[in-house]
């Protein structure tokens, strides 16, 4: 198997200049070799579209030593002949002798329904069935759900409303941070039972003194 250094040397012998201009390019063809010592690399990047990949990473050409421009095309063309046996391999002709392995086939799209972490929705959403106050950034706006079960955010001062997700009714509209549940001022909730108890004993009286 040779080595990129071999591969530079022979374009210098055949474009002039020294073997360190075309030494990068050499490189980057052989790259693939960090993965797999074997001759089978090769089929990541010595084929038609190998080639001009490296005109796209490297440009169209290069200057050698001796002042000569020289197309990265035909330094690539070079390196995977004289891999390939004089021989330039499209994409396919590597990908169509690849064995077919089970895992490669028979896949399948995950099903967005089924979620992988919490989803942000469900607390609100049952938070709202529950009868619970729920409102978005201040108290003005209110999370509730209408007689067609739609889950709606409405500015309960002009009424104005927009859904609690957007179409797809996987996202919140607004960030899931600014949704909370108002807790019932405890003094008002003291006052209110007062007012209730005091009602309840003006009754009570008026009866007996009938």
């Amino acid at each position: 198997m040779a080595h990129p250094l071999h591969h530079a040397e022979s374009s210098a012998r055949k474009f002039g200049g020294a073997p360190s201009d075309y030494q990068a390019v050499h490189d980057w063809f052989d790259a693939s070799k960090e993965h797999l010592a074997l001759f089978t690399h090769r089929a990541l990047r010595h084929h038609t579209q190998g080639i001009f990949e490296a005109e796209r990473v490297f440009g169209l050409s290069l200057t050698n030593g001796a002042g000569r421009d020289i197309p990265v095309r035909w330094i690539g063309e070079q390196h995977v002949r004289e891999d390939c046996r004089g021989r330039i391999p499209s994409l396919a002709d590597w990908l169509t002798r690849i064995q077919p392995e089970p895992w490669m086939a028979n896949g399948r799209i995950e099903d967005p329904a089924v979620q992988t972490c919490g989803d942000p929705r469900s607390d609100w959403l049952a938070a709202v069935d529950a009868g619970k106050p729920v409102h978005w950034a201040n108290e003005g706006y209110r999370v509730h759900r209408d007689g067609l079960g739609q889950y709606l955010v409405t500015f309960v001062r002009n009424g104005s409303t927009i859904g609690l997700t957007d179409r797809s009714g996987r996202h919140l509209n607004g960030a899931e941070a600014d949704f909370f549940i108002s807790e019932p001022d405890r003094g008002a909730a003291e006052e209110k039972g007062r007012e209730v108890r005091e009602a309840t004993s003006d009754t009570s009286s008026g009866a007996g003194s009938g």
